[in-house]
């Protein structure tokens, strides 16, 4: 049971609604029979264990195929033996005479052939960072989806933000120290407050869920390109480029032209200046 799962048992054990505490269970006991129907092997059936490892006790880190194996429990030994953080997925062997496409039933998903059923994301120390698996083909899933608005994993949340188009910011738990990035959103109170308003009005009839409450970020990276994301806003702040980012210029550049201080020309000029040279010098 993972950190979130014991949240959620401890929230239903203290929990008066009903309801809600159904869901939970439900929840957890489903979690419980994909994890274990993941792990206990059948017939034809091995896993591929992959990962990633340092490489002469530096920060080079490798990617690492470290083949099949006809059990979960060999795999996750082999992967916390030699590998950093490691994915054990479970696959399906074909023979000669199976037809792959006849996988892609409601037990199987459409991936691989039809033969991958199921991955598990393990971090050094052993403990589950992601898991799925479409073994479970008679389960009442449909319960669980996203359709089914009266479940408690799909509640939209309204989570409010100071950010505002222009805005630099960068991702909190972002592992880069130069994920930069310039909000582009609602200018101003009024549009803020009238997009609240017209979600919180959606939602009442259940057509909103967590990606509504998204910010738009366009991230520079070190070539100067620039690639949007939507990201939570629990996970942002406020950043202040230094005068030693590359790509400072080119941030303030677009932030000036997104709230209409600034010109094209003088944007282009600063993005030319940190895209890498071709091989003809231009």
């Amino acid at each position: 049971m993972n950190e979130i799962e014991q949240a959620l048992e401890e929230l239903a054990k203290s929990s008066k609604d009903r309801e809600l505490v159904k869901q939970i269970y439900e929840r957890l006991e489903y979690n419980k029979r994909r994890l274990d129907t993941f792990i206990n092997n059948r017939n034809g059936y091995i896993f591929h264990l992959t990962g990633v490892r340092n490489v002469n006790c530096q920060t080079d880190m490798r990617d690492i195929d470290l083949g099949y194996f006809k059990s979960h429990e060999i795999a996750k030994k082999w992967g916390l033996k030699f590998l950093e953080t490691f994915s054990v997925k479970k696959v399906r062997l074909l023979s000669e005479n199976d037809n792959p496409k006849s996988l892609c039933s409601e037990n199987y998903l459409a991936w691989d052939a039809g033969m991958v059923l199921g991955e598990i994301c393990y971090d050094i120390e052993g403990n589950i960072l992601g898991f799925w698996c479409n073994e479970l083909g008679e389960t009442p899933v449909e319960i669980f989806t996203t359709e089914n608005r009266g479940r408690f994993e799909h509640a939209y949340i309204d989570i409010p933000y100071p950010f505002r188009t222009g805005d630099i910011v960068r991702v909190v738990d972002s592992e880069s120290s130069v994920e930069f990035g310039i909000v582009t959103c609602e200018r101003t109170e009024v549009e803020y407050q009238a997009k609240r308003e017209k979600l919180n009005n959606l939602n009442l009839n259940g057509v909103v869920d967590f990606t509504d409450c998204a910010v738009t970020v366009n991230f520079i990276n070190k070539n100067g390109n620039f690639n949007h994301d939507h990201i939570n806003p629990l996970r942002l702040e406020y950043a202040k480029v230094s005068d030693d980012i590359p790509h400072k210029e080119a941030l303030e550049c677009a932030r000036d032209v997104l709230i209409g201080k600034g010109d094209l020309e003088a944007f282009l000029c600063a993005c030319e200046k940190i895209m890498p040279q071709t091989s003809s010098g231009t």
